[in-house]
């Protein structure tokens, strides 16, 4: 059973784009959930927000992140403070996002990988976007020195993938 619970669950986030409407999009949380050891663990949770086909991407973007970034419903966010969106350009499918340095407020390298896998779900249930660009109040790197310059919507698939993999290589271990 629980095979089939994360088969189902690795099925929806690599299949997650394809699924949605045109005005369906997601802004990602995580859950927490019980391993088969009744370890405590988390996983990205989408959270569908229903939007208005007349939106431009950049309102569309503008949306999620303000429910990314503020969580009024708390759930579970590794998005640290309140950032708030600095500039913001859509052109050519590519998308470029500046924000506060509040979303600098964490440490380890393992928080910025799940923080960035965050944003990136949000930011790529907008179908229009293909390629992203993250500044952070002017600067290229997160704090443990991810950039996020022209990242493709190819390359998210395959950090999705690897996401998955990691998931189930900690089913497969517990």
């Amino acid at each position: 059973m629980i095979v089939f619970y994360v088969f189902m669950f690795l099925f929806n986030i690599l299949n997650q784009d394809s699924q949605t409407s045109r005005n369906e999009f997601f802004v990602y949380f995580y859950e927490e959930y019980i391993t088969v050891n009744e370890e405590i663990n988390y996983r990205l949770y989408p959270v569908q927000i229903s939007l208005g086909d007349e939106l431009t991407v950049e309102s569309k973007v503008r949306i999620l992140c303000d429910n990314l970034f503020n969580n009024e419903d708390e759930y579970i966010s590794l998005i640290p403070g309140t950032p708030e969106i600095i500039y913001l350009d859509y052109k050519d499918q590519h998308l470029e996002l500046t924000v506060t340095n509040d979303i600098m407020n964490y440490g380890g390298n393992s928080w910025e990988w799940d923080l960035v896998n965050q944003l990136l779900s949000t930011l790529f249930s907008v179908d229009e976007i293909n390629r992203v660009t993250i500044n952070i109040y002017g600067e290229a790197y997160f704090r443990e020195g991810t950039v996020i310059n022209q990242y493709t919507r190819e390359q998210w698939n395959e950090r999705k993938k690897i996401i998955c993999q990691e998931l189930m290589e900690e089913k497969v271990m517990n």
